[in-house]
């Protein structure tokens, strides 16, 4: 009786480590990838969360855009400022070769102007 007893729990031990090596088959065969729906899923999060990021990268785009133009306007008067220091004055006018006239004259000097 005793030898049935142990005969049957073998078979049984046996058979649970069949059955969990079949579900670990099938677990491994299901678990391949990703389905389509949830590739769809992950790539609507991604395009939501580039939305939202897009007008902050405008937003820092257009301050760097105006801080380029406030660095170019401070050396345009720093060039002024240091110009005026070596030669006693604001510049008044300025010939372009090969043209006919002066550029930065005063609308009194020029009389195109009247």
């Amino acid at each position: 009786m005793r030898r049935l007893e142990d005969f049957q729990k073998r078979r049984s031990c046996i058979q649970e480590q069949e059955m969990g090596s079949l579900m670990i088959h099938r677990v491994r065969r299901n678990a391949r990838g990703f389905t389509l729906i949830e590739l769809l899923v992950v790539i609507a999060i991604f395009a939501i969360l580039a939305s939202l990021l897009l007008p902050a990268l405008t937003k820092a785009k257009t301050l760097a855009n105006s801080t380029v133009c406030k660095s170019n306007l401070r050396q345009l008067g720093l060039a002024l400022t240091l110009y005026v220091n070596d030669h006693n004055g604001y510049p008044t006018e300025a010939v372009i070769p090969g043209e006919t006239g002066l550029v930065g004259q005063r609308a009194s000097h020029n009389p195109q102007l009247g």
